[in-house]
């Protein structure tokens, strides 16, 4: 509603002009247009009509009947008035003799209202139509001043091969010239893809505010409207702004929205957007001092016509950083901070392995405010940790309550299973176990942190799935037979069910189906159920007989849980000290 009433008022000027308008034309009609359907006739008394009448001199009568007079016409054509009887059988009498009759009414004052209601409706919705389709600025282009960024490179911490990339194209934005002269021309479109939150579109500002020009960001979502043509048309008045601006750079943020592969029988909106596009793209040369860039998280699924060479010429890929690049980034994020001297940035950045930059940013913020709220002077540990555990479990910690003690029991040794079979197959630190309960809905949780990312091998990857399996396993155990365990291992069970799904489907691990990609193949789900079903018991079976074989650690590192509630990683390196196992065996 406050869209509409923001665009009443910015079109009420032409609105009003459009009413006064129609009013005006209404009153010519009416006050100022003569009638001059009776212009040249002769008056004649009723009584010698009816004469002529029945004297068959009458042709056709012309009509309005309630009004005073009417007009008729004789058989050599002349017009002829006289008064209007107003009878409800006058017609009738006419149409008897043989006689034309035609009727016609002039705008009476209800008619000219309905008129001008509907034309006004009318000038309204033609007014809105023009304006959707006519939205050249949607992003307040004309002003290529205000659109140079004031993030510089400094500003961006962590990706500093990526940034050396970038630093040619500065160079070329701010002396063409020194290209040019030697045939050189810059790259067209510069594509960015990686997970969210490393930085992306914060790059292409810095780059921009690097070089000093105009940064025109649109997001692809914003090409896209109802009205058919309206994304093509905003594509090419984007590139027209551009051209009156160059030297600039173009953002189009999330281009997935609108760069998808296209079909085969496609002509979708989406498509004739891409179209456009595309078009743009062929027509311009890098020398025009016009560097295209965008975003996204899946180039997988951008049509090939955009990533060809002549168009996205360069894809740089921002990766998630490494334990050295989130040092850079917290060092960056905790300029502004008052940190306490018991933070360790080194640690933070060792035990946040597979957060973002946006991840890192947003959990020092948050220890911000915790601090805040807790009345300290300083962000100290004890507010990292609190951020940890709501970022982690998108929810705040809340006291134990309404838990009968078998119920806590089962939580602790669920938690407990997930942190000992992290220890024994080395694929995890596990820095915090806890069985205090959050408002995201978790009983507990125990913290890992992956002690690698990206590639991992296929025993890697069985491990991980054990992890997963440990809570359930451990609750077995406790509970003495499978049937009595809880739906606690709901989310563990997704987790494992996506690992070996890979496994199967995408990795080529498969015994059954060998080196192949099933997905690629078209295969569905439920042609991998059973060997999907059957490595998953091998692997709940192997996990049930780790945590047998080292049940005086589970049920020790349970008894902290109860007492202490959390466990963190210290604690946990000392029970498996001084509690001496049957026998610790290596995983799959």
């Amino acid at each position: 509603m406050e869209r509409y009433i923001k665009w009443g008022k910015e079109y009420k000027t032409l609105i009003i002009n459009i009413v006064v308008t129609l009013s005006f034309i209404a009153l010519i009609a009416i006050f100022v247009i003569p009638d001059n359907s009776m212009k040249g006739a002769e008056n004649v008394t009723y009584n010698q009509f009816v004469e002529m009448m029945n004297g068959n001199k009458v042709e056709k009568v012309k009509i309005q009947l309630d009004n005073s007079t009417f007009s008729f016409y004789d058989k050599e054509d002349k017009l002829y008035t006289t008064d209007n009887p107003k009878t409800e059988d006058f017609k009738k009498e006419i149409l008897e003799k043989g006689i034309k009759v035609e009727e016609y009414n002039r705008m009476t004052t209800s008619s000219i209202i309905s008129t001008f209601v509907q034309l006004t409706m009318s000038c309204v919705v033609i007014t809105f139509l023009y304006r959707m389709m006519n939205n050249r600025n949607p992003k307040n282009l004309s002003d290529p001043v205000s659109k140079v960024p004031k993030v510089k490179f400094q500003n961006v911490a962590g990706i500093e091969e990526v940034i050396t990339d970038m630093k040619v194209l500065v160079d070329f934005l701010k002396s063409p010239e020194k290209y040019t002269k030697n045939g050189a021309k810059m790259p067209k479109g510069v594509i960015l893809y990686g997970e969210p939150g490393t930085g992306k579109t914060l790059t292409a500002k810095a780059l921009a505010g690097e070089a000093g020009v105009p940064f025109y960001s649109m997001a692809g979502s914003d090409f896209m409207e109802m009205f058919v043509g309206v994304g093509a048309k905003r594509v090419r008045d984007l590139f027209k702004t551009a051209r009156k601006n160059a030297p600039c750079i173009v953002f189009l943020d999330e281009i997935d929205a609108i760069g998808k592969q296209r079909n085969k029988n496609s002509h979708s909106e989406n498509d004739q957007t891409l179209n456009a596009l595309l078009a743009e793209m062929d027509g311009f040369e890098g020398a025009e001092g016009i560097l295209l860039m965008a975003s996204t998280n899946r180039l997988d699924v951008l049509d090939p016509a955009l990533l060809r060479p002549g168009r996205f010429d360069k894809h740089i890929k921002i990766e998630l950083p490494d334990q050295s690049s989130r040092l850079e980034i917290l060092e960056l994020h905790t300029k502004n901070k008052n940190l306490d001297n018991s933070i360790s940035l080194e640690e933070i950045a060792k035990q946040t392995i597979g957060f973002s930059g946006a991840d890192l940013e947003a959990l020092i913020n948050e220890a911000t405010i915790i601090s805040v709220v807790d009345g300290k002077k300083a962000v100290d540990i004890d507010s990292i940790d609190k951020a940890f555990f709501q970022k982690v479990l998108q929810g705040h910690q809340k006291p134990i309550k309404d838990r009968n003690d078998m119920e806590m029991k089962i939580i602790a040794w669920h938690e407990a299973g997930h942190a000992l079979v992290a220890k024994l197959t080395k694929v995890f630190d596990v820095p915090k176990v806890t069985v205090v309960p959050s408002t995201s809905g978790t009983g507990g949780v125990t913290f890992t942190i992956p002690k690698k990312m990206g590639l991992y091998s296929k025993s890697e990857l069985y491990n991980r799935v054990m992890v997963n399996y440990g809570g359930r396993a451990a609750e077995e155990l406790l509970l003495g037979d499978e049937e009595s365990v809880t739906n606690g291992c709901y989310g563990d069970l997704e987790k494992a069910t996506r690992i070996i799904r890979s496994i199967i489907s995408n990795y080529g691990m498969s015994k059954e189906n060998g080196y192949l990609n099933l997905e690629v193949m078209g295969i569905r789900d439920s042609y991998i159920a059973e060997e999907a079903a059957k490595l998953s018991r091998e692997l709940y079976d192997e996990t049930v007989k780790i945590l047998e074989q080292n049940k005086c650690y589970l049920e020790a590192i349970a008894e902290a849980l109860i007492e202490k509630e959390t466990v963190n990683g210290d604690e946990l390196d000392e029970i498996l000290s001084r509690v001496k196992p049957l026998e610790i065996i290596e995983a799959v």
